[in-house]
């Protein structure tokens, strides 16, 4: 009888760990790249300007955290492809590298990121792509659109239609496959775009619309460094890496997976620690490279990514070595030089700033909490 009430016991304990566990995880910092299950790592060319906000004006700094362009904009973007998204007395805008107005977009109400050197600009009803030059090379015409990526973008002209894809110049190149799941549609990266049917299933297209990876995963991501996350249908399925040809590379095997970035990939497995379940990095065959010890991870960016334990977050490098002590509420990645990250003042109130490659706050915002990133 004892025995049997010290089996119960064990195991509602081991029940109440997991559940204390779950909920440890659930209140870490939301810096971990939840997206990094759909997107390869944030990694781009290092900025050299970084959008501030002091009330409710935007400016931007460098990398000493020195304002050159001074505070004017009702809104600021990060840099892409050299030009940055502002809001300037009301108007959409576009300024250079050295804080220059560029482009002035009067009659856009709305405006994205340069990418594949076009911008997609809405007149408030429709979306087109707009070059360098501020000249509409695809005439507003669509309700949805997608970023362009190698060439190819995403498109779709009303609720009732197809998404279809075009090239540069605005030429339908395919239609997606049927019965395709326009929640499912993403870029393409490294030739292949994802894409889910009706019935759940995601798989690989080509920049034709042919399938390449049968839709035969219960989901799965963009590929990043060759491979893809992916996991098959089943309640407890657990998630592993796939090949070009849809084959397992690393076989499924994880709780959560990120995609590669900088030959590492964020993964969460159980633990013999509190809580369970912890985050670590696996290199490309699959073994693991920086031991699960996080409750939370980011991207690998610059040689470096965010970790986070005990509602702390701070940097390691390749080899796992911590190089910013965990420290901050929140953090993100670094873009060459500076990194985003929100840090709790004496007073207890959260500020957003931005710190070096040595941890050192070079900029601090006077607002409350308003995550740069």
């Amino acid at each position: 009888m004892r025995g049997g009430i010290a089996k119960i016991s064990i195991l509602l304990l081991a029940v109440f760990a997991v559940l204390l566990g779950a909920a440890a995880f659930l209140l870490v910092p939301l810096f971990v790249a939840r997206t990094s299950l759909n997107q390869p790592g944030p990694c781009g060319p290092p900025a050299r300007l970084f959008p501030v906000e002091v009330g409710s004006n935007w400016g931007f700094i460098d990398r000493t955290g020195t304002m050159v362009v001074p505070l004017q904009f009702g809104r600021a973007e990060p840099f892409s492809e050299g030009l940055a998204g502002v809001r300037l007395n009301g108007k959409v805008a576009y300024i250079d590298e050295l804080g220059r107005v560029v482009l002035r977009l009067d009659k856009a109400v709305d405006a994205r990121a340069f990418s594949d050197g076009l911008a997609e600009v809405s007149d408030g009803n429709l979306w087109g792509y707009i070059d360098r030059s501020g000249t509409f090379v695809i005439k507003p015409q669509f309700r949805w659109t997608m970023p362009f990526s190698e060439g190819i973008a995403s498109v779709c002209k009303s609720v009732d239609s197809d998404w279809y894809t075009i090239d540069r110049t605005g030429r339908p190149l395919s239609i997606t496959p049927p019965d395709e799941d326009p929640r499912g549609i993403a870029e393409f990266s490294e030739g292949l775009s994802v894409c889910a049917l009706n019935n759940g299933l995601f798989g690989y297209i080509d920049h034709a619309g042919r399938w390449v990876i049968n839709p035969t995963f219960a989901w799965s991501g963009d590929f990043s460094e060759g491979l893809a996350i992916a996991r098959q249908k089943g309640k407890w399925a657990k998630w592993g890496y796939i090949d070009r040809e849809g084959k397992w590379a690393i076989g499924p095997q994880f709780l959560e997976a990120g995609s590669f970035s900088e030959g590492l990939a964020a993964v969460k497995v159980f633990s013999f620690s509190y809580p369970p379940v912890k985050w670590g990095f696996i290199d490309r065959q699959g073994h693991l490279a920086i031991p699960p010890a996080y409750d939370g991870v980011a991207p690998f960016c610059g040689g470096l990514a965010a970790v986070g334990r005990r509602r702390k977050v701070g940097f390691i490098d390749r080899t796992g070595q911590i190089v910013i002590p965990l420290q901050f509420d929140r953090g993100g990645h670094f873009s060459g030089p500076l990194a985003s990250i929100v840090y709790s003042d004496k007073a207890g109130k959260m500020h957003n700033a931005y710190i070096n490659r040595r941890g050192q706050i070079v900029w601090a915002s006077p607002n409350i909490f308003h995550f740069i990133d």
